[in-house]
């Protein structure tokens, strides 16, 4: 079960608007081979001509080795939903595609110590991605992620986003930040900072040990 909250800030000189995010995630597992993963996400922007976001994601997962998983993932599964608090905003906007993938995820180390994922999807209507990704777990620390995603419809065109950033973790809890940039689109670029409790532990900061003694 997992928690987390996003705040991101647009480009201003590209008139990309600051946004807040929510997401609430739910995985089971079944003898740490077959995994199954249901997320809820809701997307508020600032500008209220943008509107309100929510969509669902599933992810079914298979790891027939400690270092090799087979992923399908289906996003906005069951059709994103806007609302927006003028009219004219979000009521005219198209509704955004599902996208269906299959991902295939590989730990060099054979263990969470070094990540990589490569992802395929292709999208309702049209339009193909391609995204790797790599996380690093810094020790005593949290993870460093770095990911690179291409991605071609029709209504866009070519899309190109470069994602870094920088995760603290605490136990249950993670804080971290980031920057997207984006050529393409007309996103421009964006900054993000991260909060999120979860149900495990992830390896990071020592929590250290308490004794009291009376």
């Amino acid at each position: 079960l997992g928690l987390s909250f996003q705040h991101l800030e647009g480009e201003a000189s590209n008139g990309g608007a600051s946004g807040t995010a929510f997401s609430l995630a739910f995985a089971w597992s079944h003898r740490q081979a077959l995994s199954l993963g249901l997320t809820a996400r809701m997307l508020h922007s600032a500008d209220p001509a943008e509107g309100d976001l929510s969509s669902v994601d599933l992810a079914l997962s298979w790891r027939p080795a400690s270092w090799l998983s087979l992923s399908i993932l289906g996003r906005d599964i069951f059709g994103p939903s806007w609302s927006a608090s003028e009219s004219g905003g979000a009521a005219a906007r198209p509704s955004l595609p599902r996208r269906f993938g299959l991902s295939l995820g590989l730990r060099p180390l054979a263990d969470a110590r070094w990540t990589v994922d490569l992802n395929s999807s292709i999208q309702e209507g049209g339009g193909v991605g391609f995204r790797v990704s790599s996380q690093v777990q810094i020790p005593y620390v949290g993870r460093w992620l770095l990911a690179a995603e291409i991605e071609r419809t029709g209504s866009v065109g070519e899309l190109l986003q470069l994602h870094t950033g920088l995760e603290l973790s605490w136990g249950q809890a993670s804080v971290g930040g980031g920057v997207l940039l984006e050529q393409g689109g007309g996103g421009g670029n964006a900054a993000y900072g991260m909060a999120r409790l979860e149900g495990a532990a992830r390896e990071g900061i020592p929590q250290g040990n308490r004794v009291l003694e009376l």
